[in-house]
């Protein structure tokens, strides 16, 4: 005769061993659920109208025999900004100024854009001495701006409008690099 084993003898240890283990696969589920949801969200699950409205989508039904619950998605209210593509160089006139005062700083950067096919205006010095480099855009040439500042290693954040009040003939450029102190940008060789 086989010897059977019944629970009713298991040892409070044992139990509260499978109780903790229980918990731990609840919580890891709950976890999977709760990221898997959120990466459902993420990657627009739910529909969004070009009129900016909103619509819901219906998820799975609950386990309990209820009802369809739906969940709402908004589509952004304000217009994604353009992004901007940079012009072919030819067709990117660029003033270059020594604001550092070290010579040949100017003509040294202005060189360097001409081998890119830039279209260069001859190099200026800035009327005083700049402490920061920038690279000043007008009206349609950020994108033409950052692509010159990443052409003479001069980081994006001294990329900014042109001035009104700029102490410089432009001479109608559409992007102005103003060579500081701070050393950014090429160096006269």
């Amino acid at each position: 005769m086989a010897r059977t084993q019944t629970t009713r003898g298991a040892s409070p240890q044992a139990a509260g061993f499978a109780a903790g283990r229980g918990l731990l696969i609840v919580l890891f589920a709950t976890a999977i659920g709760v990221l898997l949801l959120a990466r459902a969200v993420d990657s627009d699950g739910g529909t969004a109208t070009t009129d900016g409205s909103e619509t819901a989508q219906p998820s799975a039904k609950p386990e309990d025999g209820g009802q369809d619950v739906a969940t709402t998605v908004s589509a952004p209210t304000s217009t994604p900004a353009t992004v901007a593509v940079a012009k072919p160089p030819a067709e990117v006139s660029v003033l270059v100024a020594n604001g550092r005062q070290v010579p040949g700083a100017a003509k040294a950067n202005a060189d360097a854009l001409a081998v890119a096919a830039y279209a260069v205006l001859q190099p200026t010095d800035f009327p005083s001495t700049a402490t920061e480099t920038k690279v000043y855009f007008t009206a349609d040439y950020q994108a033409d701006a950052l692509a010159v500042a990443t052409a003479l290693a001069i980081q994006p954040s001294a990329v900014a409008e042109l001035p009104t009040d700029l102490p410089l003939d432009t001479k109608s450029a559409n992007v102005v690099v103003v060579l500081g102190t701070d050393n950014q940008g090429l160096a006269p060789s």
